[in-house]
């Protein structure tokens, strides 16, 4: 017994205590999950084990670290004492309750004079301010016509307690000064920001997707309970994934939620089969749970198939360097995982629970059923045109593949949002505020000379347009000379304490155009490696550009791992060299479509974009296997290729149809998310979905129909031409008397010429009196008959057994597609089957 469809049987036959020993199993798991965690964008994309990375960690524990705020002061010349006074004044009311370190031209006339600017006369203030300009701890600070104001809260502050403390202090402060404007921005706004989009995209986006997966569910199954039961194993099948999290030890950050819809669509997929399937085997008004048995025996392999394959596809993400990409992988897989449960536990307590007292009724085919006709219809037509439109459309994406770039960092886009419009005012005030950092090792006393020759290298490079140090400090107060090395010490040693060297390291911090960053940082890593000082470059933008490398590299050994699992998997489940071929050229066609897809939709690859790849290997598969297995038990019932293609195309094209069009519907509202990742991927998702689902139910019907064998395997037996119609030769197993081999039986050429059955291992003759009996065309013979064209059922005064006559469909009219539905046990035969 199949143990999957004994399951299914038990919880639709016992639906209250399946219900409930969920119910319990999930309270549990719930409660006895860790604490979660979150994390920034920056953390989960970035791996621990870069350099820059692990500089900008020492770097922060030596110095500690802050997370900036950028207030602009606009209108009023930099070194005007009112708007000095404005700044120190400023900073002093954000500070309080909250300590900040707050880095302007007031705070540099501050260390410059030992007085508080407000203590200053006008005349006294403006002259020191004048003079502490021409330093270099002033760049970017000061503009034409504007001044910036730093203010450095704590790392671990929150980003909306920053941006209270911020917009706090601007209040009323530009209005005793004429023609002055202050605005603010920085990481922290810009964070900010994009949180509340995306909290505006959950409470918008997220319905609307649900929407359209409700209207399309209605519209496929046209019973709300139909559609209540898929949804509901569909979204708690979601819920367990995220609440998985914990115990894998997984941080929640913005982007996971993005994969939910994935996720829906992959349980949907997984549903779908399972409650059409029980649909057909409940028309024949069997008991509930025995049409749950029966569906499951069916879809059941084929389902559990394509979780291996899904989990294997985003397993391979586990091997990843970049955490948020191991984040998806176990996310989905838990998912996957989840729905497949799920699937096959309380969806049939759910049809258990309302399905009691009957069984539904008889209901005409829905619009996937008229698509899946028309496209067999086409396939099965022009075989030969399909293919070639498969090969025209692969050879135009493969030639925009070229156009794809790897973005970046994973927030490579334009966006609009109003802290993003300030900090771009703020750069084109003041000028770019794009920094970076050199690690030197050693105390800034100890490299007077190799120090200073990194400086000006460093300060000369193409790009880099302000520089800070020690040395560049030290000449700035001895009017541009180097000093000595007694006088070189006493200035780094009364410098600001703990800014730019302490604990054995030294810093130079860079201003750059950032117009071209790879640009800048490859020639700063060119002087660097020149230098005998030990030196790594380091920063936010360097080690995301860092990051940005390691995509292109990670996605092709991820999906090499993915595809070399899958291709292992379906090898064990065809056992045959052409059944693997067939079931993998698909997934060459969606992989090249992608990359096309993108290239055409501008759409770079990154980060998120990248999961698509394995959407590619974990659905395609999915929609594949779903294909090949319908297709080999129609060719294993006596079909002829074209035939098995299309009754295996009928078969599962609906529930594969449905859920493409429920997931394609979900990602498609995601793409026009205000998140500009999200809404990449939800365009290329949508595409790689839809081109999954084209591949698969256009290219396999296809060669089947064109080079399909007569039969599933060499053993099986084709229609017999001089015989009648329906009938066709299964043998028992028998050894041949020559070798021994058991089971290899050649076909005899027709009844009345059985005895010249041979030995397939040896060729010798193998006598077959009673060993094999011509059997009805449908493997599934009885009183009752199914059209696989438009599956109406009606019942039948016919008798199980040789030869019997099956009726034309009272509704289409077709004859050459029909079928049993009860199923009459027959001896076993060659390799087993039945």
């Amino acid at each position: 017994m199949d143990p999957l469809a004994r399951l299914a049987r038990g919880c639709t036959r016992h639906p209250w205590v399946t219900v409930l020993v969920l119910a319990a199993a999930t309270v549990g798991f719930v409660a006895g999950a860790p604490a979660p965690e979150r994390a920034d964008l920056d953390e989960v994309f970035v791996p621990e084990e870069l350099p820059s990375r692990q500089a900008a960690d020492r770097i922060a524990d030596t110095f500690g670290e802050t997370t900036p705020a950028l207030v602009l002061f606009d209108g009023r010349a930099p070194t005007d004492p009112d708007v000095l006074r404005a700044q120190a004044r400023l900073a002093d009311q954000v500070a309080d309750p909250t300590p900040v370190e707050a880095r302007s031209l007031a705070h540099a006339v501050e260390q410059a004079t030992g007085q508080d600017p407000r203590q200053l006369s006008d005349e006294d203030l403006q002259a020191a301010a004048e003079e502490v300009t021409r330093r270099p701890q002033t760049a970017g600070l000061v503009g034409e016509e504007a001044s910036l104001l730093v203010l450095g809260f704590p790392a671990d502050a929150d980003e909306r307690a920053i941006v209270d403390a911020t917009q706090a202090g601007l209040e009323g402060i530009d209005d005793d000064l004429a023609g002055l404007e202050v605005t603010a921005s920085g990481p922290a706004h810009l964070t900010v920001d994009q949180r509340e989009s995306g909290e505006g995209d959950l409470q918008v986006l997220m319905p609307l997707a649900g929407l359209v997966l409700l209207v399309v569910l209605y519209a496929t199954f046209r019973r709300a309970s139909d559609v209540g039961v898929c949804l509901a194993t569909v979204f708690a099948a979601t819920g367990l994934a995220y609440a998985a999290l914990p115990w894998l030890g997984v941080p929640f950050s913005p982007l996971l939620f993005s994969v939910a819809p994935l996720i829906v669509g992959l349980g949907v997929d997984y549903v779908l089969h399972i409650v059409y399937a029980y649909q057909d085997e409940a028309a024949t008004q069997r008991s509930a749970p025995a049409a749950m048995e029966r569906a499951v025996h069916r879809v059941g392999r084929p389902v559990a198939f394509t979780v291996v394959t899904t989990c294997i596809g985003f397993g391979s993400f586990l091997a990843s360097p970049i955490p948020q990409i191991q984040h998806w992988g176990a996310l989905i897989g838990s998912g996957a995982l989840a729905a497949f449960v799920l699937g096959f536990t309380l969806l049939p307590a759910a049809v258990g629970l309302r399905d009691r007292e009957q069984t539904p009724e008889d209901r005409r085919p829905g619009w996937p059923g008229v698509i899946v006709d028309k496209l067999a219809d086409g396939v099965g037509a022009r075989p030969i045109g399909v293919l070639a439109g498969l090969a025209i459309l692969t050879v135009a994406a493969g030639a925009g593949v070229a156009s794809v770039d790897v973005a970046e960092s994973v927030a490579q886009t334009d966006t609009t949002t109003p802290a993003e419009r300030r900090l771009d005012r703020i750069e084109a005030t003041v000028g770019t505020q794009a920094s970076a950092r050199v690690l030197v090792e050693g105390e800034a006393g100890d490299l007077r000379e190799p120090l200073d020759e990194l400086s000006q290298a460093l300060a000369d490079r193409p790009g880099v347009e302000a520089l800070d140090s020690p040395t560049q400090r030290a000449r700035a107060q001895t009017n541009g000379s180097l000093p000595a090395e007694d006088t070189y010490r006493e200035l780094v040693a009364e410098g600001p304490p703990g800014e730019l060297t302490a604990d054995g390291i030294t810093v130079i911090e860079l201003r750059y155009d950032d117009g071209d960053p790879e640009a800048v940082f490859d020639a700063i890593r060119d002087t660097l490696e020149t230098s005998p000082l030990e030196a790594q470059l380091t920063g936010s933008a360097v080690i995301r550009e860092d990051s940005s490398g390691l995509i292109l590299p990670n996605l092709v050994r991820s999906t090499g791992v993915a595809l070399a699992l899958v291709g292992v998997t379906l090898a064990a489940i065809h056992r045959s060299w052409r059944w693997t071929a067939l079931a993998a050229a698909p997934l060459g066609l969606v992989l090249v479509w992608q990359f096309g897809a993108m290239g055409a939709l501008g759409v770079d690859l990154n980060p998120v974009t990248g999961v698509t790849t394995a959407m590619v290997i974990g659905i395609g598969v999915d929609y594949t296997i779903h294909t090949t297995q319908a297709t080999r038990r129609a060719l294993a019932e006596g079909r002829s290729g074209a035939q098995a293609a299309r009754a295996g195309l009928g078969e599962v094209g609906r529930p594969v149809l449905a859920a493409t069009v429920t997931t394609t519907g979900a990602f498609l509202v995601l793409a026009v998310s205000n998140n500009p990742q999200v809404a990449q991927f939800g365009r290329v998702a949508a595409v790689v979905i839809a081109s999954a689902f084209l591949a698969s139910l256009t290219s396999v019907p296809a060669l089947v129909t064109l080079f399909g064998p007569e039969t599933d395997d060499d053993t099986s037996e084709a229609d017999d031409p001089a015989a009648e119609p329906e009938a066709r030769w299964r043998l028992h197993r028998v050894q041949c008397p020559a070798c021994g081999a058991s089971g290899a039986l050649a076909r005899p050429r027709s009844i009345a010429a059985v005895g010249e059955a041979t030995c397939r291992a040896c060729g010798g003759a193998v006598p077959v009196e009673g060993a094999g009996r011509p059997v009805p065309s449908a493997p599934e013979v009885g009183p009752f008959q199914r059209c696989l064209r438009c599956r109406a059922r009606w019942s039948s005064d016919g008798r199980a057994g040789t030869g019997v006559e099956l009726e034309r469909c009272p509704r289409c009219g077709e004859a050459d597609d029909l079928r049993r539905v009860q199923r009459v046990p027959w001896p076993s035969i060659s390799r087993g089957r039945r």
